[in-house]
């Protein structure tokens, strides 16, 4: 082997050792590239088909699909590394896709969290995915829309996962820990099933539709939520549902700080669900909703410290005129009350069981919701027919001049709810002390006279 030969050979195993030992980092004009690790200084748009798959990605800018990209993480971790709540965004805009598959997004710092917006015309999936940390002010958007947005709030798009994509499909993933809802869904034909959410400061899931200034309907929204474990909600509901049409089955939805579903204004289904531990109520049906719901399983609904509306219910129908509401074979126990019915017509109520309730149904024309309003009439054609009611204290607790019917129920037992129990122990127990008391003064009396 001549010198010059040999200095190549030496020459490419010293190349190639360096290569192996020392990896070295390579600069680009906005991306430094590390390993498996992308640091991205700029904004990321996609405005073609992009495949991203098995990488750590930490993002100081806006992720924006655009001009008809699409963009496909698979097993990625993505950070977006915002300097102040709010600063950056993921937004997916008309006639462009993101597919996220065993991924995670999140911040890379959770006190500066980032906005997700899927806006209407786009495309997508979330599968076998966790989404969290997302932005939004701790104001719920009903009274957002109401006082406007808080100052030195950005309110614009700021709840949660955003889904304006019709036929948007979130399944096996978790979306949790969100300053505002968890998903947002105004479109069409979304589904979201199999996955766990929870955490998120207002609603985990809100389904609505917009209106217009006059309060007309611009489009309309409708989804199918179904094997989900929905929890967690510290101010708001597990689900809420404005101006929609939505089926919910087989699901979990417990501990929520106010209903485990809310529906306003919107045709919901809703069946072989279990709800457990919501304060307020498990389902609540209000302002001229309609409601089929049966097999569900409702218990241990309570709340005694009067906050907002909530009075332990495991149905609370408030406020539906001329729309349908069956609610059948679902089993319901030891909540405050099974089934309160404040100005709501149109109501059958067949082949329940309800045990250990202090009322099983209420009935009144009152409008509760704004606890002053009394409606004449509000409350009619009601049917309770063929239920059982096991150990409740009182069954029906109905108003004289509502329009009921009664047919076919059977009661047994009688219930005596515990806190009635400790006032009964707690006023015997001063009654005893009381009369030990008079007791022991009456025999020192005597002592005294007798000496």
């Amino acid at each position: 082997m001549t010198k010059s030969i040999r200095k190549i050979v030496i020459s490419i195993i010293i190349l190639f050792l360096f290569s192996m030992f020392f990896n070295p980092i390579l600069d680009f004009s906005t991306e430094r590239i590390l390993g498996n690790q992308s640091v991205i200084y700029e904004n990321w748009e996609i405005t073609q088909n992009h495949f991203t798959s098995n990488q750590v990605i930490v993002l100081n800018g806006n992720l924006t699909v655009r001009e008809g990209g699409n963009l496909t993480l698979i097993n990625v971790i993505l950070y977006i590394n915002s300097s102040y709540d709010g600063e950056f965004l993921i937004r997916v805009e008309d006639n462009c896709g993101l597919y996220i598959y065993n991924s995670k997004i999140t911040a890379w710092n959770n006190n500066y969290e980032y906005n997700f917006w899927y806006l209407k015309g786009s495309r997508g999936l979330i599968q076998n995915s966790t989404i969290e940390e997302l932005s939004g002010p701790r104001i719920h958007h009903r009274e957002m829309k109401e006082t406007g947005c808080p100052e030195g709030e950005d309110c614009e798009g700021s709840e949660g996962v955003f889904i304006g994509a019709d036929n948007f499909i979130v399944r096996d993933s978790i979306i949790q820990n969100s300053n505002r809802n968890g998903l947002n869904i105004k479109a069409n034909n979304v589904s979201v099933h199999n996955n766990i959410i929870k955490n998120n400061f207002f609603e985990q899931i809100n389904v609505e539709s917009d209106l217009d200034m006059e309060g007309n309907l611009i489009y309309s929204t409708s989804a199918q939520i179904y094997n989900n474990d929905i929890f967690g909600s510290e101010d708001s509901n597990g689900i809420d549902l404005f101006y929609s049409e939505v089926e919910i089955y087989n699901n979990t939805l417990h501990d929520n700080e106010f209903n485990g579903i809310e529906a306003d204004h919107s045709n919901v289904t809703i069946y072989n669900n279990t709800f457990f531990r919501n304060e307020d109520n498990a389902i609540n049906i209000r302002d001229n909703s309609s409601l089929v719901a049966y097999d569900n399983i409702i218990y241990d609904t309570y709340n005694y410290d009067g906050k907002y509306f909530g009075t332990g219910c495991a149905f609370w129908l408030v406020y539906n005129f001329n729309n349908q509401i069956h609610i059948y074979n679902n089993y319901i126990a030891n909540n405050i009350i099974g089934v309160a019915i404040h100005s709501t017509s149109n109501v059958l109520i067949e082949n329940n069981t309800f045990i250990g309730h202090e009322t099983g149904i209420l009935a009144d024309n009152w409008h509760c919701f704004y606890e002053t309003e009394y409606i004449p009439n509000s409350a009619k054609n009601v049917t309770i027919i063929k239920n059982d009611f096991i150990n409740n204290f009182i069954i029906f607790d109905i108003q004289s001049d509502i329009d009921v019917l009664l047919i076919n129920n059977n009661i047994s037992g009688v219930y005596i709810p515990i806190r009635y129990i400790l006032l009964v122990l707690s006023i015997v127990g001063i009654v005893i002390c009381i009369s030990v008391l008079i007791a022991y003064r009456r025999k020192r009396k005597k002592k005294r006279n007798e000496v």
